[in-house]
């Protein structure tokens, strides 16, 4: 009988992929729904959404920006790469 991996190991065997799917279907999420504001507000700038179901949909993080300068900041940034105000 042959010994257990090491946890850092057994991350990269080859049984363990249904964990890998978990953790991404998990994360994945999580990750893209503050990613999708700067797409969000480039379809809402074209007119392709109105401006009631971008504020319903990214809600949470409107009520982050209210309450953080430095989320403001990084939200500035980030949309401005999909959308100029001039």
């Amino acid at each position: 009988m042959t010994a257990p991996l090491p946890r850092r190991i057994a991350w990269f065997a080859p049984w363990t992929w249904k964990r890998r799917w978990k953790v991404l279907m998990l994360t994945l999420p999580i990750a893209s729904y503050p990613l999708s504001i700067g797409p969000a507000v480039w379809l809402m700038a074209e007119g392709y959404i109105s401006l009631s179901v971008y504020q319903s949909a990214y809600l949470p993080i409107r009520w982050l920006s209210y309450r953080s300068q430095a989320v403001v900041t990084i939200l500035d940034w980030y949309i401005g790469l999909f959308v100029s105000f001039n």
